[in-house]
């Protein structure tokens, strides 16, 4: 198990919210900066741009150009327009950056009415009753709306359980569950399911939950985004009692049974595992603590989000908690 090399490359741009003289032209320096000492390739990022009112109606000159001064591919979306004119003030994009370990790349968001480059992969969405299909250029995996959350070579059968008191919940056994693509272009698609942790019975429930699941083109990774919140309480007062929450999920390929614990090892390690050729990180891993990790001899993988060893917590109404997950397919350390 080696140190944790996932961590998000800032980007940054210079502001422009003039109005636009006519025939004005864009050119907005973004920096993408390295912090954690890795060269980075195709390393996934989305950042936000204001932009001048009356510059542009839609996207479809939009242009992203490397440090080399050539087009990067790159998928831009609208998120809000000026009220007046209805030009564009806000856009994000979604790309994929090199970056030197510890420096800086510095891309050009530019318009042009040249070609945009097509993406390194072909992203292929196929949405079918009750699940989705992901396919992204190397590697595919299903999301299921019903049942687990999500098959994924090497890892299957992925699930998140939950103990409150003496009860075991898991987002498998909860029967009322959405599933909808939330966001998708060339270059990323978000999934997102919705649903509670149900008890064996499918009617009691502790916690509802949304997980979202990302992926990009041409990349091994997912990005898996879990969040509860009780919505079960009347009162501000009531409560669930959060005795443990895991994501779990069978490896396919065998592995050495291991298991850690902040508790009782050194609490600042990194948050990324390998075992059976998949790896799985946890984002801010010793920061949130307390947070653990173990495989059991039945080839069972679990990341605890909250060990069952720490001290129960009260989540009471209206809380939520967010953890950002990552799973590599091909077990390489991002």
């Amino acid at each position: 198990m080696s140190a944790w090399k996932w961590l998000p490359m800032a980007a940054t741009a210079a502001l422009l919210l003039a109005v636009a003289a006519p025939g004005q032209s864009l050119d907005v320096p973004i920096t993408v900066e390295e912090t954690a000492g890795v060269a980075r390739v195709a390393e996934p990022v989305t950042f936000g741009v204001p932009l001048p009112k009356g510059l542009l109606r839609d996207t479809s000159r939009l242009r992203l150009y490397g440090p080399q001064g050539s087009a990067a591919p790159a998928a831009f979306r609208v998120v809000n327009r000026w009220w007046d004119d209805g030009s564009i003030q806000w856009v994000h994009t979604d790309f994929l950056a090199d970056a030197p370990a510890g420096g800086k790349a510095v891309y050009r968001l530019r318009v042009s009415d040249a070609a945009p480059p097509a993406a390194p992969a072909a992203l292929q969405v196929e949405t079918a009753p009750g699940s989705v299909r992901v396919s992204t250029g190397r590697w595919s995996f299903t999301v299921h709306e019903k049942g687990p959350l999500l098959d994924a070579p090497g890892l299957r059968s992925v699930d998140f359980a939950l103990r409150s008191d003496e009860r075991i919940y898991r987002a498998s056994r909860w029967p009322e569950t959405t599933l909808t693509v939330e966001e998708q272009n060339p270059m990323r698609v978000v999934i997102r399911r919705t649903g509670a942790h149900g008890w064996v019975d499918g009617r009691d429930r502790a916690l509802d939950y949304v997980v979202r699941v990302i992926a990009y083109a041409g990349q091994p990774q997912v990005r898996i985004v879990h969040s509860f919140v009780n919505r079960q309480g009347r009162e501000m007062s009531d409560f669930v009692r959060l005795d443990g929450l895991w994501l779990e999920g069978r490896l396919e390929r065998a592995a050495t049974p291991v298991r850690l614990e902040q508790l009782s090892a050194e609490p600042r390690r990194a948050g990324w595992f390998e075992a059976g050729g998949i790896a799985v990180g946890l984002r801010w891993f010793w920061q949130l603590y307390p947070k653990g990790f173990e495989v059991r001899a039945d080839g069972t993988l679990r990341l605890a989000l909250f060990p069952e060893t720490a001290r129960p917590q009260n989540i009471y109404t209206g809380v939520a908690k967010t953890h950002e997950m990552l799973l590599s397919l091909d077990g390489e350390n991002r």
